[in-house]
């Protein structure tokens, strides 16, 4: 499995990231973008993701969940930004001969509110742009531990249209964060096909500790309604047992 997320992730790059304007909002990919807001500027980006796993051994059940995660992003600086994040609506409901009984049906509220700020290095006279994301997961409750980590993210726009990024990032429980954290790698390239919408390729490999890997591996586009306003659509699909089957997401980001 490993030597196969490796070929994707090449392929990937082949095929390539998305235009500058789309780097600068997180959707609707999985990888944090690697360019601060900018000064004084406010991003909402929100979306509903629908998730379909069905990967139950010896088991007749179907899982689904969805949700409705918003990001507010609020750059203080050109190279400073204030982040916050967490969902509004969050369900989850079992289908098949063997789901009776099984606790999940209907609807629940928040889980995480996520708390950080991202730092953008100083710009080179390359078309590369490198920043640090220090976070801190804080649950809303009392079943969950707070968690901490950072993401590094990294982005060029090539000459030809091509962008690349990439996101390295590291999380784990406060309390035990030594013992039991997750690695996520992410690759993300694309390209804008018309002046207005803009195609991109990704995947996403998570290493958790005493748990087998997850992988996916998914397209999308994004479409610019407006320099402010853009809409995005995105399909992700499961490379590992322990991943999501299917991941598929609409949405949305506005930039004040």
């Amino acid at each position: 499995m490993r030597t196969l997320f490796s070929s994707l992730f090449f392929l990937c790059l082949l095929v390539a990231p998305v235009h500058a304007q789309y780097i600068t909002f997180d959707r609707p990919g999985l990888s944090l973008s690697a360019a601060p807001l900018g000064r004084q500027a406010i991003s909402i980006e929100a979306g509903i993701p629908l998730v379909s796993y069905s990967s139950l051994e010896g088991a007749d059940v179907s899982i689904y969940s969805y949700s409705i995660p918003v990001n507010v992003r609020f750059g203080m600086t050109d190279a400073i930004e204030l982040r916050a994040a967490t969902s509004v609506y969050n369900g989850v409901s079992f289908s098949g001969d063997d789901a009776d009984g099984l606790d999940g049906d209907g609807d629940f509220g928040f889980d995480f509110l996520a708390l950080g700020a991202k730092f953008g290095l100083p710009s080179t006279s390359l078309p590369f742009n490198l920043s640090v994301t220090p976070e801190v997961w804080v649950p809303l409750d009392d079943e969950f531990d707070t968690f901490i980590g950072a993401t590094v993210a990294a982005g060029s726009q090539l000459e030809s249209g091509f962008t690349l990024l990439g996101n390295v990032g590291l999380l784990g429980p406060t309390d035990s964060f030594g013992d039991s954290f997750l690695t996520r790698l992410s690759f993300q390239g694309g390209y804008p096909l018309t002046p207005q919408v803009y195609g991109f390729v990704e995947t996403e490999y998570t290493v958790v500790q005493d748990v087998d890997d997850l992988a996916l591996l998914g397209l999308g586009a994004a479409f610019s309604v407006t320099p402010t306003l853009m809409l995005d659509a995105s399909l992700y699909a499961g490379l590992t047992d322990n991943t999501d089957d299917v991941r598929f997401s609409l949405g949305g980001s506005l930039r004040f």
